[in-house]
């Protein structure tokens, strides 16, 4: 049904619910549970001017009522509004003469008042203002059951719906779910692991395998398979009785450990044993899958087809969850409805609903003015109050007495004769002193004073605290020789500070430095103060050592006697990473190590080999031509007649030999069938003194 939210426990709501409802649209159910919206009956008017309430507001329009239900009895009119204010009083009556005062004097009893005159009749009152507002009007008795409302006239049938339109293309299905993990498979006939060697027909070493074309080149008919007997892992398991037992139909898988590179050979044209691995040539068909594997990774080697079944297959792993189903296309319209059917006669209206309020009463007129009062009586005549006396005139004030006459003053003593000096060596600024002869001073020429500086001319002897200056700014000049000790009045004074230090040139050196243990030295510290330290005490003996010559960077040092130390002049030094030598380096044991490539937390040793010589190899594979090509440098390396050749024939056995041996190339023939051999060549590197393999110990 359009237009319809269904709640909890089955309500409905039907139909659009208003945007802007008013105080009079409520919510109604129908008999069939549906709510809908309904508009009671408006709220009252006004109410008109006072006393009679203002005539009821006209209800909203209703759809066609059934037949109301008999109203019920109206609640009692609500107080009437607050009358308004009283108009003005009139005005009073003039009041009474008031009776002559008494004479002052003593108060007399104060006489009795007057009656008063009878007030003057009140005005008439005002004409009433309009009444204050009514108070509401009281709550409409309840009113009657509804009428119970027709039913519904039948629903007219539905129109036929019109054609769906075509479906929407369906959209594109989600990614499929990755696969489950597959069961374990059953276990292969023949398992173990060889090492991947990607060297193109390449020796297969310990625990390898090679093929003759790079992995992205193997083809049916050409390629071959060598792997050696021993396998990588189990360590040092060797399967020749299992090669041994493998025919040209036999199949062999390979798996990665670590990628997803795998191929499947079916048959091959022969089976060879080549010594310490076979041979299985020209593969009959293959199958390869997954990444180019790399040189050194690890593959499961499955023979099957000649030594029992394969094992059963483990249970397939679930399947992964489908992808999300593309979004469906868009429905086509829908058909034109069919004409409704005609609406059943309505039900009787329900009861109407609460009368609104009543308009509130006007306001009462002004209060009419009061009347004007009757005059006031006369009061009585209030005795006289006494007359106050007069002050009296104040005294004169008495006259100040005389103040004491002031004693006579003693009479002054004579003046004393003016006596004279005479000043000889006059000068300007020059101090007086006496020459020990009355009336005679000397102006001394070597004691002057200028009103701020006094300049003494000659030796100063002071007796007493001396002070020079009273500020840090002030200059005190020294020219000249200190002949006495200077002694500091307490400890903690200095000479000198940081910025303006003393530059002290002494014979000797007295210090009350603190109390240090043997071996201690006077350093200067970072402050620039002098203090006690300790030295290792070799420093007074002969253990310590120096060193000669100029050492370079890197240069290890040996000593060069007892006690002495030098360089190396560059024939032995080391960077950090690399140990040079240039010289004869002798070993009891020369071995290198490293840690181990397949063991974790293990190492490896290897030691060199040993001989009379200072002997130098090369190696490799001869074939086609039969030339060996030595590297160029061997021409100046080792000694022509030192070379020597050991030839290891390849698959079937064959006579190889050597036909010519030079510096630069050897040349090799073969008497049953091409040249196909491994080789080693060995010579003596060249050296300006031969080695010498015995000597006496010195």
């Amino acid at each position: 049904m359009a237009n319809e939210f269904k709640i909890k426990n089955g309500l409905i709501i039907s139909g659009t619910l208003p945007t802007a409802p008013t105080e009079d649209t409520v919510l109604v159910i129908d008999s069939n549970g549906v709510v809908k919206t309904k508009e009671a009956a408006a709220t009252s008017g006004t109410s008109g001017s006072s006393g009679s309430s203002g005539t009821s507001g006209s209800s909203g329009s209703s759809g066609t009522s059934g037949s109301s239900g008999s109203s019920g009895t109206s609640g009692s009119s609500g107080s009437s509004g607050t009358s308004g204010s009283s108009g003005s009083s009139g005005t009073s009556g003039s009041s009474g003469t008031s009776g002559s005062s008494g004479s002052s004097g003593t108060s007399g009893s104060s006489g009795s008042s007057g009656t008063s005159g009878s007030s003057g009749t009140s005005g008439s009152s005002g004409s009433s203002g309009t009444s204050g507002s009514s108070g509401s009007s009281g709550t409409s008795g309840s009113s009657g059951s509804s009428g119970t409302s027709g039913s519904s006239g039948s629903s007219g049938t539905s129109g036929s719906s019109g054609t769906s339109g075509s479906s929407g293309t369906s959209g594109s299905s989600g990614s499929s779910g990755s696969s489950g993990s597959s069961g374990t498979s059953g276990s292969p006939s023949y398992t173990a692991i060889w090492k991947y060697n990607s060297g193109n027909g390449a020796l297969p070493g310990v625990g390898e395998f090679s093929l003759s074309s790079a992995w992205g080149s193997i083809s049916a008919g050409s390629t071959d398979l060598a792997i050696r007997e021993v396998s990588y892992n189990p360590s040092g398991v060797n399967w020749s009785t299992l090669f041994s037992n493998l025919n040209a139909n036999a199949s062999v898988t390979l798996i990665s450990k670590t990628s997803t590179a795998r191929l499947a050979i079916q048959g091959f044209n022969n089976i060879a044993d080549e010594g310490n691995y076979r041979l299985f040539t020209n593969m009959v068909a293959f199958q390869k899958t997954g990444t180019t594997p790399s040189n050194g990774e690890e593959f499961y080697l499955d023979f099957g087809s000649q030594n029992g079944s394969s094992g059963s297959s483990g249970s397939s792993g679930s399947s992964g969850t489908s992808g999300s189903s593309g979004s469906s296309g868009s429905s086509g319209s829908s058909g034109t409805s069919g004409s409704s059917g005609s609406s059943g006669t309505s039900g009787s209206s329900g009861s109407s609903g609460t009368s609104g309020s009543s308009g509130s009463s006007g306001s009462s007129g002004s209060s009419g003015t009061s009347g004007s009062s009757g005059s006031s009586g006369t009061s009585g005549s209030s005795g006289s109050s006494g007359s106050s006396g007069s002050s009296g005139t104040s005294g004169s004030s008495g006259s100040s007495g005389t103040s004491g006459s002031s004693g006579s003053s003693g009479s002054s003593g004579s003046s004393g004769t003016s006596g004279s000096a005479t000043i000889t060596n006059l000068g300007n600024n020059r101090v007086l002193t006496s020459t020990g002869v009355q009336g005679e001073a000397n102006a001394e020429a070597n004691l002057q004073f200028n009103g701020s500086t006094l300049t003494v001319t000659g030796g100063l002897t002071v007796t007493g605290n001396t002070v020079l200056g009273n500020a840090a700014t002030d200059t005190i000049q020294f020219q000249g020789k200190i002949d006495g000790d200077i002694i500091s009045e307490a400890s903690g004074n200095t000479l000198g500070d940081t910025t303006n230090p003393w530059e002290i040139i002494a014979n000797t050196v007295k210090a009350n430095l603190t109390t240090g243990v043997d071996n201690s030295v006077v350093i200067k510290d970072a402050d620039g103060f002098l203090k006690t330290d300790e030295i290792d005490s070799r420093v007074w003996g002969s253990s310590l050592v120096d060193k000669t010559g100029t050492p370079a960077n890197n240069e290890l040092a040996v000593f060069t006697d007892a006690d002495t130390i030098g360089g190396t002049a560059g024939r032995l030094t080391f960077d950090g990473s690399e140990l040079n030598l240039t010289g004869i380096f002798n070993a009891d044991e020369k071995n290198f190590d490293i840690p181990h490539p397949t063991k974790e937390g293990w190492r490896l040793r290897y030691s060199v080999m040993e001989g009379p010589e200072r002997g130098v190899y090369v190696r490799g594979k001869v074939t086609g031509n039969g030339i060996i090509t030595l590297p160029d440098y061997w021409k100046d390396l080792v000694y022509e007649d030192s070379i020597s050749v050991q030839l290891t024939a390849i698959g079937k056995s064959r006579a190889h030999h050597v036909v010519d041996v030079n510096t630069s190339t050897i040349t090799v023939g073969c008497t049953f069938g091409s040249t196909n051999a491994y080789y080693h060549v060995y010579a003596e590197r060249k050296a300006d003194t031969p080695l010498e393999v015995e000597y006496e110990k010195k």
